[in-house]
This record gives structure tokens, sequence and C-alpha cells, in this order.
């Protein structure tokens, strides 16, 4: 696969994007569906992005959520470690 530079790019510089071409097979409604699209690039881009972030999500939850370390941890107020509301009890 060739390495496609991104736009406005000039030569070597600083912000310079790279990108690579990819060729995928497409059944004829999702290519109308992608021609239909403004951007058929950056749509194509924020699918495969989601798709990932959706794929991390779905590790994350399988893992299940990690406890905090203790020195992470923010300390804890005198009244939160009583239990009780941080509200006053006049009320």
């Amino acid at each position: 696969m060739a390495v496609k530079r991104g736009v406005g790019s000039g030569g070597p510089g600083v912000g310079e994007k790279k990108t690579e071409r990819v060729a995928v097979w497409l059944t004829p409604p999702q290519v109308a569906w992608i021609k239909s699209k403004k951007n058929a690039s950056e749509t194509m881009r924020a699918l495969v992005t989601e798709a990932m972030n959706l794929e991390l999500l779905k590790e994350s939850v399988k893992r299940g959520a990690r406890p905090v370390p203790s020195e992470a941890a923010r300390p804890r107020s005198p009244q939160s470690r009583k239990g009780g509301s941080s509200r006053g009890r006049g009320r």
C-alpha cells in the first residue's frame, strides 16, 4: 500500500499528516451511500474511528472497571467518612 501525503503538504514540515490508501470492496448500496456524503474520505475515517472506539469500549467493559490506586485517590473529608450527608442536621 502506498503512503499518500495529506492535502496541502509542500514537503516535510510541522503538522504534516500521513494517510494510506486502501482498497475496500463495497456493495452498490454502500457505494451509493458513501457517494451521497459531502466528503467520502472524512466519512470513512470517522466510521473507522468510531468502530475502533467501540471496540476499545467493549474490551474495557470485559476487563471491568479497575479501582483507583489509593495514592491517586483524593482524600475524603471527615464528614464523608462518617457516612452522613454533607448538609447540616438543622434542615
